[in-house]
C-alpha cells in the first residue's frame, strides 16, 4: 500500500496518509496536545506548570482547538482522520497499527 509521511499538500501536514483510503494519520505528541497531565496521574492539565500557567495553558489550547478545527475540516471533506497518542504507540505498536488498519476499512 502506498503511503505518504508528512504530507504538505494536506491540511494539517498528517504524520501518515494513504491517499488510496483518504485516510489521515496524526501522531499527537502527549505534552503539546493535551495528554501528559493524564500520564502523569494529574486531574487538570494546569498542574504540569508551577509557573507561567497561563502562558502554557493558552499556548497548550490553542493546539487543542487547531487540532479539533483540522479533524473536523478533514472528516468534513471525506477523510477519515486517525489521531494516536505518542505513548500508546511507543506502549503497543502492533495494537496502534491495528486501529489505523482498523479504520481503513470503515470509509
Amino acid at each position: 500500500m502506498r503511503y505518504r509521511l508528512h504530507a504538505k499538500d494536506i491540511l494539517g501536514k498528517p504524520d501518515l496518509v494513504i491517499r488510496s483510503k483518504r485516510l489521515a494519520v496524526f501522531v499527537d505528541g502527549d505534552f503539546w496536545h493535551g495528554n501528559a497531565h493524564r500520564l502523569r496521574g494529574l486531574e487538570r492539565m494546569e498542574d504540569l506548570f508551577p509557573t507561567n500557567r497561563d502562558w502554557w495553558m493558552e499556548k497548550l489550547g490553542r493546539t487543542m482547538h487547531r487540532d479539533q478545527e483540522i479533524t473536523a475540516a478533514l472528516k468534513a471533506d471525506g477523510w477519515t482522520v486517525v489521531r494516536e497518542w505518542e505513548s500508546d504507540i511507543l506502549i503497543s505498536p502492533a495494537q496502534a497499527a491495528d486501529r489505523v488498519q482498523s479504520k481503513m476499512g470503515s470509509r
